[in-house]
């Protein structure tokens, strides 16, 4: 379909991974499971395809509302999927199998080989910064927006979720306040999608994207990405040509390294990014019960 890269290399099956978040033990080949232990990871993924299957009779329902009422040509509609596969739970899931199907019984966590299926052919898992933590593909819906020759197409752009702010604010000629309840409203570092979906071909960032999570960090600019483990040095990626991450560029471009990562500090510092030794204490959940 386009989606990857013809040149893209399948990343390696996870041996095992002590990754803050992410469930450690080898994530075993499908043909070493007994019949018995296949059967149990084929209910655990049907429960899952179950859930698809519900999100996408429930959007078909709005599309239906939309289209009865006459709006469907005239609204903006985002879909996209959550930031990759979850590996939370160890390799075969914490599914109770006697208890599928019966809601809120079954267990939640479809368990980490699934997660490395799911996210193929990308590295890593939700939690992390390499692409099987953040990559996520946008479908875009607005006919009478949309520049009719580009229904249908696939537009190679990065962005991030910031820009969907940006673009619903632009698209309905919005602003956003400078103030909120007495204190100073942040600036946006996301960028309005309206000119892309319009035919501008121009990029929609120029500058530098900096994420953070978890001690995670990202750094991406055009064909370049640096990325790193928390607490581990960086490592640099042309994920315009390497998009699973296979080939660690770090030592052969040091100026592109010293160039991103300082541009990452400046944000860092910019937005109040706080050390990950420091922040991994604290809980927004207690904070908010006391």
């Amino acid at each position: 379909m386009g989606l990857i890269p013809q040149n893209t290399t399948l990343a390696p099956r996870p041996d095992a991974s002590d990754k803050p978040g992410s469930q450690g033990g080898p994530v075993p080949a499908w043909d070493s499971l007994s019949p018995q232990q296949q059967d149990e990871m084929d209910a655990i993924m049907a429960t899952y395809a179950g859930m698809i299957d519900r999100a996408d009779q429930n959007v078909g329902k709005l599309l239906a509302h939309l289209r009865e009422t006459g709006e469907l040509d005239h609204t903006l509609i985002f879909f996209l999927s959550d930031n990759g596969a979850e590996a939370e739970s160890p390799p075969l899931g914490n599914f109770q199998i006697e208890n599928l199907g019966q809601y809120g019984k079954g267990g939640n966590n479809y368990g980490r080989a699934w997660a490395t299926f799911s996210n193929t052919p990308f590295r890593e898992y939700k939690h992390f910064t390499h692409q099987g933590g953040i990559q996520t593909p946008l479908i875009v819906h607005w006919p009478t927006g949309i520049k009719t020759d580009l229904h249908n197409r696939i537009l190679n752009h990065p962005g991030f979720l910031p820009d969907l702010v940006e673009t619903c604010l632009d698209v309905a000629g919005a602003t956003r306040p400078v103030t909120m309840k007495g204190k100073p409203v942040p600036a946006s570092d996301g960028r309005s999608l309206k000119g892309l979906l319009q035919g501008k071909d121009a990029p929609v960032h120029t500058q530098p994207i900096c994420l953070e999570h978890e001690g995670n960090r990202v750094v991406r600019d055009g064909q370049w990405k640096l990325v790193s483990f928390f607490g581990e040095p960086w490592e640099l990626y042309n994920v315009e040509t390497d998009r699973s991450e296979a080939h660690n560029l770090v030592a052969k471009h040091p100026d592109v390294v010293q160039r991103l990562s300082k541009a990452y500090d400046q944000w860092a510092a910019r937005a109040g990014v706080i050390p990950w030794a420091e922040a991994k204490d604290f809980s927004v959940y207690e904070s908010r019960k006391k």
